[in-house]
């Protein structure tokens, strides 16, 4: 059986719910993740802003590669 892809959403849908459900700080959850705390914070940040609606996210196929 194949590994199962994860994409960037659930990755971020999964940061989101780990930081919310107070067991770890922020700290820890972008050392986990591999990114900085500016990051994590602006993902909370967006996710806080939009709520469960991912088009106001910013999240798209085309933005993916972008850097």
């Amino acid at each position: 059986m194949p590994w199962k892809t994860i994409t960037p959403m659930e990755e971020f849908n999964r940061f989101v719910i780990l930081a919310q459900s107070d067991r770890f700080t922020v700290t820890e959850l972008c050392e986990q993740f591999g990114i900085s705390r500016k990051t994590g914070y602006k993902h909370l940040e967006r996710y806080a802003a939009a709520g469960r609606s991912r088009s106001d996210m910013g999240w798209s196929a085309g933005r993916r590669g972008a850097g």
